[in-house]
C-alpha cells in the first residue's frame, strides 16, 4: 500500500557545465501533467525570491530540470524537460518566476514536416527513421504492421506517429502508445505498466462520469482508387449503430489492401468509434508513477468500478494529489468466444507455460519463441483472433511480451 503522507518530490536544475542546483527551497506549486492532445509531459514550477537574491540566469530558457519522487529516503526520475517559458513577476514583498519546462516530444508536438509513406515499410522502420530527423532516441517496442501508401502532408510529426499507430492497430497488431522516459522516447503497448495502482473509496477525492455520442461513428463507407480526376469508387458500406443516426467516416482502401481487409478495418473503427464514449474524471492520491496509457483498478467508486485506461493525469506535487482522465476497460467476461473464459481478463495475472509469442494476434502472423515460462499479466484480449491474448512477463523467468494462444498459460 502507498503512503501518501511519505511521497517527497525535488526539483533539479542543470546548467550547461552540469553543475546541479536542487530547487527544494525555493520551488513551490510543482506540478507535472500529461495531456491527451499532447505527447509531451509538462513541468510546472513557481521559484519565490522574497529576499532578491536569486540568480536572474540560473534559470534562463533551454536549461534542463528533473523532478524526482518517492516514497523513502531514495527518489527516482519522474519526469524530465527544458524549460520553454518564464514570466517574471516583481512585487514589493517578493519576486516570482513562473517556468514551465517540456519532455523532449514537445518538438514533434510543435515541428511540420511533409513525408510520403511508400507502400510496403514497416510501422518500426518509418519511425525510426522520423525520430532520427529529430534527433530523437527512440526505444521501440511497437507494432510491426506493413503499411500502405502514406500521404503525410503538413503535419507535425507527432500527427504522423499517431496516424501510423491506428492504422497499425486497424490492421489489427494492437494498441500502442508514445511517451518520453528520462530523455527518449518509448514506443510500448498501452496498459502495460507493472504495477496496477488499486483506488477505493476511501481514498477518492472526487469522482465525475460523462457519456457522449457526439464524437460517434455509425457507418464507415470504404472507397477504392480513383482514377485521374474521377471520384474514388464507393466499394463498400459498413453499418454500425445507425440507431443513433448516420455518422459517417470515409476510409480509403490502399492500392495493395484487399476489400476484406478494408472492411475488417471498418469494423475496427466502428468497434473503437461506434460506441457512446464514457469517460470519468478523479480527483486522488497521488502516486507519480502513475501515467498516460496505464491501468488502474477502481473498486467501487459510485460509476467507476473494474479496470480503466488512464487517458491523461495531473499531478499536484505540492497538495500530493492527481487528477485523473479514465475509459472503461472491455468487460472481457462478457466476450464471447470459446477461447476466452469469464477468469481470464485484462488485468489477470497469469503463469506462462511456455512456447511462442506473435507480433500481432492475427492468425498469420510472424512468432518468436518464448525464452523459459512464468508469471505474466494479461494486457489485451482480442475477440476472435488467432491469437487472442497479449501477455507481458512480470518476472526475469521469461521474456514472453505479445500476443499467445488459448492454453500457453493457467
Amino acid at each position: 500500500m502507498v503512503d501518501v503522507s511519505k511521497l517527497k518530490y525535488r526539483l533539479i536544475l542543470l546548467d550547461e557545465s552540469g553543475n546541479q542546483y536542487d530547487l527544494k527551497d525555493v520551488a513551490e506549486d510543482i506540478g507535472w501533467e500529461e495531456n491527451e492532445s499532447e505527447l509531451a509531459a509538462r513541468i510546472s514550477f513557481t521559484l519565490m525570491d522574497a529576499e532578491g537574491v536569486m540568480e536572474e540566469e540560473l534559470f534562463k530558457n533551454g536549461r534542463q530540470v528533473f523532478l524526482m519522487a518517492g516514497f523513502e529516503e531514495q527518489d527516482e526520475e519522474i519526469c524530465r524537460g527544458i524549460i520553454k517559458s518564464r514570466t517574471n513577476t516583481y512585487g514589493l514583498t517578493d519576486r516570482k518566476k513562473n517556468c514551465t519546462a517540456y519532455d523532449i516530444l514537445h518538438q514533434l508536438d510543435k515541428s511540420e514536416d511533409n513525408r510520403y509513406i511508400v507502400s510496403g515499410r514497416t510501422t518500426q522502420q518509418i519511425f525510426m527513421e522520423i525520430a532520427a530527423d529529430w534527433g530523437i532516441p527512440l526505444e521501440y517496442n511497437g507494432p510491426e504492421a506493413v503499411h500502405g501508401d502514406m500521404p503525410l502532408k503538413n503535419k507535425t510529426p507527432a500527427k504522423m506517429f499517431l496516424e501510423l499507430l491506428d492504422d497499425a492497430k486497424k490492421k489489427g497488431a494492437g494498441e500502442y502508445m508514445i511517451r518520453s522516459d528520462k530523455g527518449q522516447a518509448r514506443i510500448l503497448p498501452i496498459l502495460s505498466n507493472q504495477d496496477v495502482y488499486v483506488f477505493g473509496r476511501n481514498n477518492a477525492v472526487q469522482v465525475s462520469s460523462q457519456e457522449n455520442i457526439a464524437d460517434m461513428v455509425t457507418r464507415v463507407k470504404v472507397l477504392g482508387q480513383s482514377k485521374g480526376e474521377q471520384s474514388a469508387p464507393v466499394e463498400a458500406v459498413v453499418d454500425g449503430k445507425t440507431e443513433f443516426g448516420i455518422l459517417q467516416k470515409i476510409y480509403q482502401r490502399d492500392s495493395d489492401e484487399t476489400i476484406e481487409a478494408a472492411k475488417q478495418a471498418s469494423e475496427e473503427i466502428l468497434k473503437e468509434d461506434g460506441v457512446p464514449k464514457e469517460e470519468t474524471s478523479l480527483s486522488l492520491p497521488d502516486v507519480p508513477y502513475v501515467r498516460k496509457g496505464d491501468m488502474i483498478y477502481c473498486d467501487c467508486l459510485e460509476t467507476a468500478d473494474g479496470y480503466y485506461q488512464v487517458l491523461s493525469v495531473s499531478h499536484d506535487c505540492d497538495a500530493r494529489t492527481m487528477s485523473v482522465k479514465i475509459k472503461k476497460l472491455a468487460a472481457d467476461p462478457d466476450q464471447e468466444g470459446e477461447q476466452q473464459p469469464a477468469s481470464y481478463t485484462v488485468g489477470s495475472q497469469v503463469t506462462f507455460l511456455g512456447g511462442t509469442h506473435y507480433v500481432s494476434s492475427d492468425a498469420g502472423a510472424k512468432g518468436y519463441t518464448v525464452k523459459g515460462s512464468g508469471l505474466a499479466k494479461i494486457t489485451k484480449v482480442a475477440e476472435g483472433k488467432g491469437h487472442p491474448y497479449h501477455l507481458i512477463h512480470s518476472d526475469s523467468n521469461c521474456n514472453v511480451y505479445g500476443w499467445v494462444d488459448a492454453g500457453t498459460f493457467a
